[in-house]
């Protein structure tokens, strides 16, 4: 019940990139706005910081780069929940 009001309050922006993570397979960069997406990249970065915020996403430090990927059960419910 609390994850689903947490994720009642999302933008549609928001949900839209939770939605993108979701179906990746592994942790990705975010340094270029996915082309499938249509967002402008500064919607795209603002949706993924306040994300990030709200700890919906989970950053991913590797040496040289950043990635970021969704938590198992936060994919889980946003397979099932947004569409």
């Amino acid at each position: 019940m609390l994850l689903h009001q947490h994720f009642q309050r999302l933008s549609d922006t928001e949900k839209q990139v939770m939605s993108w993570l979701e179906n990746q397979n592994k942790a990705v960069e975010i340094s270029k706005k996915p082309a499938l997406l249509e967002l402008s990249p500064s919607e795209f970065l603002k949706a993924v910081e306040s994300l990030r915020r709200r700890l919906l996403i989970e950053k991913v430090q590797k040496v040289d780069r950043t990635l970021f990927t969704l938590q198992r059960a936060i994919a889980v419910y946003t397979k099932t929940n947004i569409k």
